[in-house]
């Protein structure tokens, strides 16, 4: 059945199936936007739990400027990256890093301003 153009002669099922085939292309794109990552995407919760005690712990030193500082965890290993004002302060930023139970090294990217 082919579907006449005047809008007026347009039977139902003519209007119903142009309606899904531009639906169907944004469904499709809306619903591949959901699918959930994969393992090897998703960040292993041991590492986010270490990144968050590392930052805690450099949070509680009163001699760091912690919000200028992200952590990151690679399995059990840190990496500091930022800001500090001082040579003494990255030193600190690592001693502290390194001193929290469960991680087994610093990599200090941290760069004075």
């Amino acid at each position: 059945m082919t579907c006449d153009p005047s809008p007026r002669r347009r039977p139902v099922r003519c209007r119903l199936r142009r309606i899904v085939l531009m639906l169907a292309p944004a469904l499709v794109l809306a619903l591949s936007g959901c699918a959930t990552p994969t393992a090897v995407q998703q960040e292993p919760p041991a590492q986010s739990r270490l990144e968050s005690r590392v930052k805690v712990a450099l949070v509680e030193d009163p001699e760091l400027e912690a919000a200028a500082i992200f952590v990151e965890a690679r399995g059990r290993r840190i990496r500091l990256s930022g800001f500090v004002d001082t040579a003494a302060q990255r030193e600190r930023a690592a001693t502290v890093a390194a001193g929290v139970a469960g991680v087994r090294g610093v990599e200090s990217r941290i760069r004075i301003r």
